[in-house]
């Protein structure tokens, strides 16, 4: 399982869409070289809620945390075979 948590947003449809450069970094070297079956649970935005001119993205920063929270207790159960 690779979790990974980022300060501002990266994802498709943002000014700064492609610039996460560990991420896909981390999935090629854990998944394609070492062939590890791997889950990838991603936070963005994790300074809206204290960084000036990121106010408007706190209910985005919001909701993917709670997206990130099901994920990441979803891929534990399935882990723990329950």
């Amino acid at each position: 399982m690779l979790v990974t948590a980022l300060g501002g947003g990266y994802g498709p449809g943002t000014p700064r869409e492609g610039w996460d450069h560990s991420t896909p970094y981390l999935e090629r070297v854990l998944a394609d070289i070492w062939q590890a079956e791997l889950t990838v649970i991603k936070r963005e935005l994790t300074l809206a809620a204290t960084t000036p001119g990121m106010e408007g993205l706190r209910d985005l920063a919001q909701q993917q945390h709670s997206e990130a929270l099901v994920a990441a207790r979803d891929a534990v159960r399935v882990l723990a075979g329950g």
